[in-house]
């Protein structure tokens, strides 16, 4: 295995920190040996991997697997690996992918599973936890809309636990929200508002797939989402808690409405 060159441990150190470096180059890197073995064992095939000669010493099956699949693979000290990675608590392994290419007709939207769509969510720990949320309980997709956080920048890795290798993610706009409205798909609009015509339970006991919409926790939702919404819903709570982390309203929703199917 060959000692990593300088160039390329500074290309990866830019790919974690800068999204434009993640979008001319449509690569990324998965921090940490967890989620990178769970990556792996899905099936998908890294760019690259990069280890710390500390990680090496201890555990080579990613050195191993790298052979076996032909992936170029390199060391490096754990000084030079701390210096690259954006944990506090460097893992030892580095992962570095391409960027899954997301279509542009939204075939896996069909009416027939869940699908989130995400509303201007700036927090990228709100987002990654989303995704992930969406892949535990089978969401046909997650779309983002606005002014949403990288799917790609670390901290959303992270809290996806991987899940936006796995999982559809796509960005879009009114034209293409309105071409699924025009297929005949619902759009849900999520709401701490208690004066919302609907609950969600009411809304799951209908058994109907279709969009649900989640705004930020700090703006809201966008006029224009709200305009185009079929129906606007809320899950009551105690009226001692203003609202709900909105992560945490997406996992209930999608919970109720694959139950209620």
């Amino acid at each position: 295995m060959e000692r990593v060159k300088r160039s390329y441990l500074k290309e990866v150190r830019e790919l974690l920190r800068d999204k434009k470096k993640r979008d001319l180059a449509r690569l990324f890197v998965v921090e940490g040996s967890k989620i990178a073995r769970d990556i792996i064992d899905k099936g998908y095939l890294p760019v690259s991997i990069i280890i710390s000669d500390s990680y090496l010493k201890k555990d080579r099956s990613f050195a191993e697997y790298a052979e076996k699949k032909g992936v170029n693979s390199f060391h490096v000290s754990d000084r030079d690996f701390s210096r690259a990675c954006t944990l506090k608590n460097p893992e030892g392994v580095f992962l570095v992918m391409s960027k899954p290419t997301s279509g542009t007709d939204l075939s896996n939207v069909s009416g027939k599973g869940p699908v989130l769509l995400l509303d201007n969510v700036q927090d990228p720990g709100n987002l990654g936890t989303m995704v992930r949320i969406a892949a535990a309980f089978g969401a046909d997709e997650v779309l983002l809309y606005g002014d949403c956080a990288d799917e790609f920048n670390p901290k959303t890795i992270r809290a996806s636990a991987g899940a936006v290798v796995s999982t559809p993610v796509s960005r879009v706009d009114l034209d293409r929200i309105d071409n699924l409205k025009n297929r005949g798909i619902k759009l849900f609009a999520g709401t701490s508002a208690s004066d919302a015509k609907s609950t969600l339970l009411e809304i799951a006991n209908e058994k109907t797939f279709g969009v649900f919409a989640f705004g930020s926790e700090g703006r809201g939702f966008s006029e224009e989402i709200l305009e185009r919404a079929d129906r606007v819903f809320h899950i009551p709570i105690e009226n001692e808690v203003e609202s709900l982390n909105v992560a945490a309203a997406a996992a209930i929703t999608l919970y109720e409405i694959r139950k209620g199917s």
